[in-house]
């Protein structure tokens, strides 16, 4: 298991993508966003308040007011360390799960390959 394999890359953009990929629909144009219903921006709000307050209510006691003040929502960055440091918390989480799924898909691959066709095996 490698940091550099093509498996792991794949599974750490897949991660990637998913925690990041909330703010993304905020730069289709304009038409497209009209069509979309409210109910798809009620998602986004929860989505995007979960995205920030999940490392920024830690990171306040860690900081303080200064970059993560506490507001109506949580915990809201203030600046650009404040989101770079929840950006950085997100990319780390998903290295760490591209790690594990990477490692998972491993050992599935290689307890296959181990596996005879007549063996009866749990």
């Amino acid at each position: 298991m490698k940091w550099g394999s093509k498996r792991f890359w794949i599974c750490f953009l897949g991660w990637e993508l998913f925690f990041h990929s909330w703010y993304l629909a905020y730069l289709l144009p304009e038409p497209v966003l009209e069509l979309l219903s409210s109910f798809a921006f009620e998602i986004q709000f929860f989505t995007a308040m979960l995205w920030i307050n999940i490392p920024g209510i830690p990171l306040h006691y860690t900081m303080g007011d200064r970059y993560f003040p506490v507001e109506a929502f949580g915990a809201l960055p203030q600046g650009v360390i404040g989101y770079g440091l929840i950006v950085l918390f997100w990319t780390v989480v998903a290295g760490i799960l591209a790690r594990i799924t990477n490692a998972a898909i491993g050992w599935l691959q290689r307890r296959r390959a181990r596996q005879t066709p007549g063996s009866l095996s749990r």
